[in-house]
């Protein structure tokens, strides 16, 4: 069971300090902010602050991960941070966010690891999904120097050209997920077409794309998103709050290729359907 929170700041597109573009190669992994009268959360102030009183970036990596957060990681957020003399060490610590919460269980139901999994059910097969790296990098097209667009994504570093985990079944179901009772359950959780990328062999979707006359947008684009059908299988009570527990499953069948379930913080969960 996945337990899905909101964040204020979502991590953003990787974009470039000028039109010859520098790449910032940063993992990616979800946090989740603490209930019970947390610090203060950091801003990206404060980053800067250390960084300009001298600070090691190991001492600064060790402060982000030990506060929850409020960084502002959009385009302007992070050209900010660069501009100030913030490290890609320090920027990709502010986008992984807390270490301590990567995976959440459900204190109040159970201690077992499988709490904390999401599955995918094949049939009578129950697969746990896991976590797979990802990093985000930026490409440029052709004639950006003439306002052509760069596009970002997010690529899954060290999974290989195909998922581990591969079914034939074509309508899987997935679950499940826990999502408090404020929050809805379709603007947290995403199931994803991953393209291959034949420059580097890995699979990637996109995240964003800057065009001059254009604008900036950010998030996976539509065309890659695939339809789910939610299911809520029950409430809950987490942490004294009411939660609802969801399994979802596409609302047609998927073609074979490659997929991914995303969460938020682009927490990538990878599968193949043969």
């Amino acid at each position: 069971m996945k337990i899905i929170r909101d964040r204020s700041a979502r991590l953003r597109m990787i974009l470039p300090l000028a039109v010859a573009m520098l790449f910032c190669t940063v993992g990616v992994r979800t946090a989740v902010g603490q209930d019970q009268a947390p610090p203060a959360p950091m801003t990206n102030a404060e980053v800067i602050k250390l960084v300009k009183g001298g600070l090691s970036n190991g001492l600064i990596v060790k402060t982000i991960k030990s506060r929850p957060n409020q960084f502002d990681l959009s385009a302007d957020g992070l050209l900010a941070l660069k501009n100030n003399g913030v490290s890609d060490e320090v920027i990709e610590s502010m986008m992984s966010g807390s270490s301590n919460a990567a995976h959440s269980g459900d204190p109040e139901s159970s201690s077992s690891e499988d709490d904390s999994a999401l599955w995918l059910y094949d049939g009578e097969k129950k697969i746990r999904l896991e976590e797979t790296r990802v990093t985000a990098e930026a490409k440029a097209g052709i004639g950006v120097a003439f306002g052509g667009s760069i596009h970002s994504y997010a690529t899954l570093s060290e999974a290989g050209p195909a998922a581990v985990i591969r079914v034939a079944n074509r309508s899987p179901l997935f679950g499940k997920v826990l999502v408090p009772e404020n929050l809805r359950v379709a603007e947290l959780v995403q199931l994803v077409k991953l393209e291959f990328d034949s420059t580097s062999k890995r699979r990637r979707v996109q995240i964003g794309k800057v065009a001059e006359f254009r604008g900036t947008r950010t998030g996976i684009p539509q065309e890659a998103r695939i339809a789910i059908a939610f299911d809520d299988v029950g409430e809950v009570r987490f942490k004294g709050k009411p939660a609802h527990l969801y399994s979802f499953r596409p609302e047609a069948p998927l073609a074979p290729g490659e997929y991914a379930i995303v969460l938020p913080g682009y927490r990538f969960l990878d599968f193949g359907i043969d």
